[in-house]
């Protein structure tokens, strides 16, 4: 389906169905902050999300955020801290997801609707795509 995007005047936005089961999705957050506030972020965001089959993991990349900290104040199945090498992180963590897809999702980033994730994998499961993003928008 294709329709008139309200959220972003002049943008347009396909829709594909997702099959009666949705694939699993490993969310890996990417927190580039120095506050715990961003664990806040991860539940208002979950909380906020319609699509109902994920896990997450936190790739935490502030060195004043101890591991323990952030492992306490939210549910993480995997919690890695400050790493030398950013993209061999991204590697294990992903490596190590048990699911269909990976999502990468920068902490500093908000989704527009609670459909966000519905809308990514509906786009991945076409046949022959095997990489989707989201366009960022600036709200007026």
């Amino acid at each position: 389906m294709v329709e008139n995007n309200p959220e972003a005047n002049g943008m347009h936005r396909l829709q594909f169905a997702l099959p009666d089961t949705p694939p699993k999705v490993e969310i890996i957050f990417i927190n580039w902050e120095k506050s715990l506030a961003d664990t806040k972020a991860i539940s208002e965001i979950l909380k906020n999300t319609t699509y109902s089959n994920y896990d997450y993991q936190l790739l935490d990349l502030s060195s004043e955020i101890k591991e323990s900290n952030v492992s306490a104040a939210i549910e993480v199945r995997q919690s890695h801290s400050v790493c030398s090498n950013f993209f061999h992180a991204l590697n294990v963590m992903a490596l190590s997801a048990d699911s269909t897809y990976v999502c990468f999702f920068d902490l500093a980033l908000r989704p527009l609707t609670e459909r966000w994730l519905e809308e990514l994998v509906s786009q991945a499961i076409r046949p022959g795509i095997d990489l989707c993003w989201c366009s960022l928008v600036e709200q007026q």
